[in-house]
């Protein structure tokens, strides 16, 4: 089959990692092309999609000028060309993409990296006939397929600074770095010499602007960084503990690349993080409420266990990038029929 994944983002978050991969999987099989905005592609597109949040729905209105050029334009890219399949994974590619499926007469197939409300999901479910769920805990069985993304392992010359703590993300509300800033106020109080770094491009102004505020009224201003995309094995070299206050997620590549490294992380005791426990890959002692008190009296726990190798092992066996190639493959072969 010729496949098109295609993507508007520029930055290669972990949706775009995971897309990536899924281009080289399906390449012993299909066609593939990938397309956007960023170098790695195969046809690369001359306009991204600006990084910011469209949680609500003035954002979305702002945006839709812009969305409705794309699907204009690539539009006439695209036609004429033989995609039998256009896969996409992230929501406003399934947007735009989607439309002009509908225009051409082509199958969609969405990965689900994030879900939305009951709306949200009939709406994109209207654009994609078929969708690969990454977690069991947000799993719907109807006419969707459970396929874990792959954990890349990376492997840095560890060398861990103690006092330095790391939330990996984009910043924005969800991934709740401010959680991250409390608890490292607290651990100073304690006379415990911490810093915070927080690794990730700048999703919501408002917010990453917020965090400096409270830093500055906390009087820790000087121990926590905005620092921007880093890359993954520059941050894990040197991270003494990783945290992820997130409030929601589906599947935390971030936080299992951590682990895979062996560096101690606390999670927020949310259904992500908790269906890891389960699967063996992360240890209880590492889930904490979604308080500053409780963060900080973790983080010093983790710090204190001797070895994340057992938990490395198990992500490496449950996310590999052979069993995902194996089982996207024989999705898509499935697509065929």
């Amino acid at each position: 089959m010729k496949i098109l994944i295609p993507t508007l983002y520029l930055t290669i978050g972990g949706s775009t990692r995971v897309l990536l991969s899924a281009a080289e999987a399906l390449r012993s099989e299909h066609d593939v092309v990938v397309r956007g905005p960023f170098a790695e592609a195969d046809e690369q597109t001359q306009t991204p999609f600006p990084e910011l949040s469209l949680a609500t729905w003035a954002r979305k209105l702002a945006v839709a000028p812009l969305a409705a050029k794309l699907i204009a334009s690539e539009m006439r890219e695209l036609k004429g060309r033989g995609f039998e399949i256009i896969y996409v994974h992230d929501n406003v590619s399934l947007y735009v993409y989607g439309m002009i499926a509908k225009l051409l007469r082509v199958s969609v197939v969405r990965h689900m990296h994030q879900e939305g409300g009951v709306f949200l999901e009939r709406l994109r479910a209207a654009f994609a006939g078929r969708a690969i769920a990454i977690s069991k805990h947000s799993y719907n069985p109807r006419g969707t397929t459970l396929i874990r993304n792959p954990v890349r392992p990376i492997l840095p010359l560890r060398a861990a600074v103690p006092e330095e703590l790391v939330i990996a993300g984009r910043i924005c509300a969800l991934k709740n770095q401010a959680l991250g800033v409390e608890a490292l106020s607290i651990m100073r109080k304690q006379g415990l010499d911490r810093r915070l770094r927080l690794c990730g491009d700048v999703q919501e102004e408002g917010y990453a602007a917020q965090l400096c505020r409270r830093a500055s009224e906390l009087g820790i201003q000087g121990y926590v960084s905005l620092d921007g995309f880093v890359r993954p094995q520059d941050y894990l070299a040197s991270a003494s503990c990783m945290l992820m206050p997130s409030l929601s997620e589906n599947q935390p590549l971030a936080l299992l690349e951590a682990i895979a490294a062996e560096v101690p992380v606390v999670a927020s005791d949310i259904p992500a993080h908790r269906e890891l426990v389960g699967l063996g890959c992360l240890p209880a002692a590492a889930l904490a409420p979604l308080t500053a008190e409780g963060f900080a009296e973790a983080i010093t726990r983790v710090q204190q266990m001797q070895s994340w190798e057992q938990y490395a092992s198990k992500i490496n066996e449950l996310f590999s990038q052979d069993g995902f190639s194996a089982e996207l493959c024989a999705f898509f072969r499935s697509q065929s029929h």
